[in-house]
């Protein structure tokens, strides 16, 4: 499973989504023999894995509106709009963010006050290992989406590289990601009467949209495995 958390390119992501998915279904096998008491711990660990996944969903899903909404923004020629859209892109990228962190701890914490008898388990090991890759590849995808966002220095400042191309009169814009340490590759600004400027900023928006899609759906797919563990979880604990 270690192979899911190396790629960055939005069709290795989805890949690696798809690729945690399929662990999911083969829970049944793994957990034949568990004992009570590490079923009802993977039925609790199954809660914050559905929502940390339907958080980066969501997350995802209104980004990909603020991306649309930016650039019908760019297309009209409308700055004030594209601020907003931008602002918008900007908060969902870094809220997104910070929920697969809360996840990061909450397993690790989980982690930390499992038993050495549990650990030692190979059904547990691998759902443990299972755990750990979902929470890295979730936040793989956000943080891959969230590197298109630059950080505001002021009001006046764009907070997306693709909007600054389009909009500002610098001769260079750098972009940051939500967290300040990783610096992108410097691109150059035209102005906005730069028509060919415009027409490729929106043609970056619409191939942003187009990944959010994809990986929307590799999300969604992760998300129904995950429901289908969840329910399995508990028939065992009932029956």
């Amino acid at each position: 499973m270690e192979g899911y958390v190396c790629s960055s390119s939005a069709a290795a992501m989805a890949g690696d989504l798809e690729g945690v998915a399929r662990v999911y279904e083969h829970v049944e096998p793994l957990l034949r023999f568990a004992r009570p008491e590490q079923v009802e711990e993977e039925l609790e660990a199954s809660v914050g894995l559905l929502d940390a996944c339907a958080a980066a969903r969501d997350g995802l899903r209104s980004m990909r509106a603020s991306a649309f909404d930016l650039e019908v923004a760019l297309r009209r020629g409308d700055a004030a709009a594209a601020e907003i859209a931008a602002g918008a892109y900007t908060l969902l990228a870094r809220k997104a963010r910070a929920d697969v962190k809360m996840q990061q701890q909450q397993r690790q914490h989980r982690h930390r006050h499992i038993s050495p008898c549990q650990a030692g388990e190979s059904g547990g090991r691998l759902l443990e290992e299972a755990r750990r890759v979902t929470v890295a590849v979730l936040e793989r995808v956000v943080t891959a989406l969230s590197r298109r966002v630059a950080v505001s220095a002021g009001p006046s400042r764009w907070s997306t590289c693709i909007a600054a191309r389009a909009f500002r009169k610098r001769t260079r814009v750098a972009c940051e990601d939500a967290e300040r340490t990783t610096t992108t590759t410097v691109l150059p600004s035209l102005a906005l009467r730069k028509e060919s400027t415009a027409s490729r900023a929106q043609r970056e928006l619409r191939a942003l949209g187009d990944t959010i899609q994809q990986l929307e759906e590799g999300l969604e797919l992760l998300f129904r495995r995950l429901v289908q563990c969840r329910a399995f979880l508990l028939d065992m604990c009932s029956s």
